[in-house]
């Protein structure tokens, strides 16, 4: 977490996924960051950037291959968790802010 975030107001911060299991994942890895801003006592906003890091250097084509599909999968991924996110909650006992 930033050391700019202020609890109960914004937080931000950076992750890093490392893959495994998938060609060249030694070579890179990727950062997301959050930054979810209270708008309410109800609502909050978020967003995520990511970027996509690289350890070595890999060859032009092998770059662009692994661009096109790490920037898919990382789409596919939000999407999936923002129509998540837009479900009703129906849990008891969540922690507020």
């Amino acid at each position: 977490m930033y050391p700019e975030s202020r609890p109960g107001e914004f937080y931000l911060v950076d992750t890093e996924c490392v893959n495994g299991g998938v060609p060249y994942s030694d070579n890179f890895y990727i950062v997301n960051r959050y930054c979810m801003t209270r708008v309410s006592s109800t609502k909050s906003h978020l967003i995520v950037t990511s970027e996509i890091k690289y350890r070595k250097n890999v060859w032009g084509f092998v770059r662009n291959f692994l661009d096109k599909n790490v920037t898919a999968g990382i789409v596919d991924a939000f999407s999936s968790l923002g129509q998540f996110a837009l479900q009703p909650c129906h849990c008891a006992g969540l922690a507020s802010w």
